[in-house]
């Protein structure tokens, strides 16, 4: 008896063939999630195309911290995801930016980028950028020349507890070089040697302050005032007095002596011997036209506090002088030709 082979329906043998038909094809197009290489990955042509990835997720990412890694944020813009899930700083066509809490660090470890930082670089608010590193005073060097540590030329910005400087600084080869100020052109300058003198670098083309504005207050001068012009006072020329007080010597019959000095314009003399007292005046130091004048201003009435005065060097007097209470005499420092200085009288009074 012949047994009858059963046939596979056609549909079920149609979807098989189908089936294995479009398994290659499937496995062509399946991609798993995570591969791992046995070594590292080369392309010998064509391109790595990854997906955007995002802040969660970077495209390109590691093992041990796939929350770190790079991401397209936009066209040409590629952003770069620290761990905490937010693009910190991006990589632009032709810039680079970052966060407002960025920062540019530099550490004094050769090779150690991740050591602690000496010098950072920061935004402190919009359009200022600012040098700190907490207590740590700061320092700015702009050269004119550098060949080696020893051998520069500069100009520094210093801070310190003693204060801030703005110093031209050079060393060997380098030239120290004039410190300059000004506005739309240079008016003044620091000299970059002997005293370091602030001039003006126009001759008699700039100057201090204005009238009726922008006056400074008071100027303290310890020497002189040299001016080749007029000086204009608004108000009273007043001199600093110099007070002096000449004790009794205790010798009777003998006057007490002194020598005034100092450099003063104005003396008021008070004469506490019972005998009087004799006065010159010191020459040392004292310029050509310095003005003196000298005042009594012992207790009036009182023959015996007069001040003497002798017609002798360094003195040029109309002849013997007493100044009794109240009275006073005006000198005039004058060298002649040989250089021979000496006070001259100008005038004296007897009030």
């Amino acid at each position: 008896m012949r047994r009858r082979r059963r046939s596979v329906p056609r549909p079920l043998a149609l979807a098989l063939a189908l089936l294995l038909l479009a398994a290659p094809l499937l496995a062509a197009r399946y991609t798993p999630s995570r591969t791992i290489l046995p070594g590292p990955l080369t392309i010998q042509s064509g391109q790595l195309l990854l997906p955007d990835g995002t802040v969660g997720a970077p495209a390109v990412s590691f093992s041990a911290a796939s929350g770190t890694g790079f991401r397209r944020i936009a066209d040409s813009v590629v952003g770069y995801v620290p761990s905490g899930g937010v693009d910190r700083i991006a990589f632009q066509e032709n810039s680079i930016s970052q966060d407002s809490g960025g920062e540019i660090r530099w550490t004094g470890s050769g090779n150690s980028p991740n050591a602690t930082p000496d010098l950072i670089l920061l935004r402190d608010a919009a359009n200022i950028l600012a040098q700190r590193n907490g207590t740590n005073a700061q320092t700015q060097r702009w050269s004119e020349t550098f060949t080696d540590a020893s051998n520069y030329s500069r100009v520094a910005v210093t801070t310190s507890s003693s204060g801030y400087d703005l110093l031209g600084e050079a060393a060997g080869t380098g030239t120290l070089r004039l410190l300059r100020l000004g506005s739309g052109s240079v008016r003044w300058h620091i000299a970059a040697s002997g005293d370091g003198s602030l001039g003006a670098v126009t001759d008699n083309a700039s100057d201090f302050g204005a009238s009726g504005a922008s006056r400074p207050r008071d100027v303290f001068v310890a020497r002189n005032f040299h001016v080749a012009g007029f000086v204009h006072i608004q108000s009273a020329l007043a001199y600093s007095a110099h007070v002096v007080t000449i004790a009794s010597n205790g010798v009777s019959g003998t006057a007490n002596g002194e020598t005034l000095s100092g450099l003063r314009s104005v003396y008021l003399v008070e004469c506490l011997d019972g005998d009087g007292c004799t006065v010159t005046v010191a020459e040392t130091g004292v310029a050509a036209g310095a003005v003196v004048q000298i005042f009594n201003i012992s207790t009036s009435g009182s023959a015996n506090h007069n001040l003497t005065m002798s017609d002798a060097a360094p003195l040029h007097l109309a002849g013997a002088l007493t100044l009794a209470a109240s009275q006073s005499v005006t000198l005039i420092y004058v060298v002649n030709r040989s250089g021979d200085g000496n006070f001259y009288e100008s005038s004296r009074s007897a009030n």
